[in-house]
């Protein structure tokens, strides 16, 4: 991939939902040098609405449908998008997952998070009432008049301002419902954590948590690393905040981050492979077996190909 491939944005229906896509690079269908490696990014908001349309999943919305959601979008993250992530790993074992980058994991006891002590009240207790006030502010109000509301909110909560438009974006009834919906989901469901699904994609994950995170705490850093004493867990040194896509310089950091790492688990695979290759063809030359010699060289040539 280039720095000068375009950015494609879309629109589709899936699952009845319209789902925005933003690809980066050569991946046009009719392209015969599209790369065989795919980024997949799953987010942990959901700016989404309703599609009539055909294969709609029910509760599209809801913690398990976004889930369905994902997994309809392939066979055609970041927080709550590293569950969905998990989700999907053990719901679709035939995925052929190279590498996952599990960003600020909210996998477990988000109800007993520091963040929880006032999402659950309003996510699940009061979220109804909370409707009515929101649909004012929302609907009735001038565009202007919200434009300094959500000005003065990102002040509040120490957000970058270029921001504003992409929130602005946001502040409509449908995409705070469903969101809302989503939270009130996620304070009930996300519980335990799936140290089943972990363990058997033990060597596919890496968890990177942060510093002072609200919403999942050092001690599940802690908590985890004991229970999986080689696993691939780091801990942010850098001041990024959970919330790093609400800042420009900490969204670039982090993606600087994650290119080197993918960079470096690409290199490690190739060299394993040449590794196996090279521990083949001299086991065959030690036997002077030429059609173990022929199955070698083939499978050096198949390997390379993926």
């Amino acid at each position: 991939m280039d720095e000068e491939d375009p950015l494609h944005e879309e629109f589709l229906a899936c699952c009845g939902a319209v789902t925005q896509v933003l690809k980066y690079g050569p991946i046009s269908p009719a392209s015969h040098s599209s790369p065989k490696l795919l980024v997949l990014i799953v987010p942990g908001n959901i700016r989404s609405s309703k599609d009539p349309s055909p294969g709609t999943i029910d509760d599209v919305f809801g913690l398990k449908g976004q889930v369905d959601h994902k997994l309809t979008f392939l066979r055609r993250g970041h927080f709550i998008g590293t569950y969905i992530l998990l989700e999907m790993l053990k719901q679709a074992p035939q995925l052929l997952v190279f590498r996952a980058f599990l960003l600020f994991p909210t996998i477990e006891r988000m109800a007993k998070s520091l963040n929880s002590k006032v999402a659950t009240p309003l996510l699940c207790w009061l979220r109804y009432a909370l409707y009515v006030p929101l649909y004012v502010v929302l609907s009735l109000l001038p565009v202007r008049f919200k434009a300094r509301l959500a000005s003065l909110i990102l002040q509040k909560l120490k957000m970058e301002n270029e921001i504003l438009v992409h929130l602005m974006n946001s502040l409509n009834m449908s995409c705070v419902a469903n969101v809302m919906y989503l939270g009130s989901q996620e304070m009930r469901t996300v519980l335990e954590r799936d140290n089943s699904t972990i363990q058997k994609y033990f060597k596919k994950l890496m968890f990177y948590y942060g510093a002072s995170d609200l919403w999942c705490s050092v001690q599940y850093y802690e908590d985890i690393k004991k229970d999986f004493p080689s696993g691939d867990f780091k801990l942010c040194k850098r001041g990024i905040h959970h919330a790093f896509v609400t800042s420009l310089e900490s969204s670039q950091e982090m993606a600087a981050m994650i290119i080197d790492w993918l960079k470096e688990d690409l290199m490690e695979s190739k060299l394993s492979i040449l590794s196996l290759i090279i521990s083949m063809l001299t086991f065959s030359f030690t036997n002077s077996k030429s059609e173990f010699c022929l199955n070698a060289c083939t499978t050096k040539r198949n390997s390379f190909s993926l």
